[in-house]
């Protein structure tokens, strides 16, 4: 037994890469959990063999499960859904329940949903907010959303996603103006609300005024990017789009610090954590107008999404680095 009520983090979604950036936003907070709980943390995962879970099923299935079995174990016990996942309903004596709400983007971009699934969504995000007893947020943008589609939870509390701290940057001439490289970062970037067609056209219209410009791109999902290039693209542009796929930490990072600008012209975000990141690096940031992107990037050049404002984007460029 444990000397105090455990904290059970049910991770089963960081096993879900296709999902794109909460899988690794689940492993940050895990190990920030960890630092402070220590072993009152326990991610589900990590006992599964205990719970005589089903071999098939999805993993919101054996998270249901879990959850049902774990709360006749430790009714006394926190159990935090890193999303908007909360499959228990809530009762007197049971555990307390803690939902991660990350976005709504369902509400804002329906074209992209399917009526089915955004039903699916919007019936479930409706169980988060009866049945949490506290909701965190990663944005106040992100809770104003959830609010005025579902109404105020019980409790809730806006905590930004863990970005890691950058390197200690060199010195030196080399330092001075950065490459002359845009830098794209996202988990599955073909995903549609990251508009890679608007990023490709707005970057084509910034290189055929500038040729030593070049757009770099990291992040699962390479050959989807490739194979999605506009059919009339320009030899010439197309050869400086360099999609190099998933690189490592310390790969990253060097693009981070290289990058004339971090540029996203995404249709919708709920916090950015790659835009967050960049902006740990001192990278400018060349973003989409969005409501969170005001919230939380002050200094970035801000631009239409479908119609960006090249002649706005190049003078930005051409600004001095910090």
């Amino acid at each position: 037994m444990h000397a105090r009520p455990p904290l059970y983090l049910f991770d089963g979604i960081e096993a879900e890469p296709a999902i794109g950036g909460v899988p690794e936003y689940v492993g940050r907070l895990r190990a920030a959990l960890a630092a402070r709980y220590g072993d009152r943390l326990v991610p589900v995962r990590t006992i599964a063999d205990t719970l005589d879970l089903p071999a098939g099923g999805g993993w919101m299935e054996r998270e249901r499960i879990a959850a049902e079995r774990l709360a006749e174990r430790d009714p006394a016990a926190t159990f935090l859904f890193p999303n908007f996942h909360s499959p228990l309903p809530r009762r007197a004596g049971g555990p307390r329940i803690v939902n991660v709400v990350h976005d709504v983007q369902f509400e804002h971009l329906p074209e992209l949903f399917a009526p089915a699934e955004r039903a699916e969504l919007r019936r479930m995000f409706g169980e988060c907010r009866s049945r949490a007893d506290h909701v965190v947020f990663v944005s106040e943008t992100s809770r104003r959303d959830f609010v005025a589609a579902f109404g105020a939870p019980r409790a809730s509390s806006v905590v930004h996603p863990i970005i890691p701290a950058a390197p200690r940057r060199p010195v030196g001439p080399a330092r001075t103006g950065g490459e002359r490289m845009l830098l794209a970062v996202a988990s599955h970037l073909f995903h549609p609300h990251k508009n890679v067609a608007g990023l490709v056209r707005l970057f084509a219209a910034l290189a055929a005024a500038d040729p030593t410009l070049s757009l770099v791109v990291v992040g699962h999902g390479r050959e989807a990017f490739l194979r999605d290039l506009p059919d009339g693209l320009p030899a010439d542009i197309r050869a400086r789009i360099d999609h190099r796929g998933f690189v490592p930490r310390t790969t990253l990072d060097g693009l981070f610090a290289r990058a004339r600008a971090f540029v996203s012209v995404s249709r919708f975000e709920g916090f950015h954590m790659a835009a967050a990141e960049a902006a740990a690096h001192g990278t400018p940031l060349l973003l989409s107008d969005l409501p969170v992107h005001r919230e939380l990037f002050g200094e970035a050049c801000l631009v239409d999404a479908l119609s960006p404002d090249v002649a706005a984007a190049t003078r930005f460029l051409a600004g001095p680095r910090p």
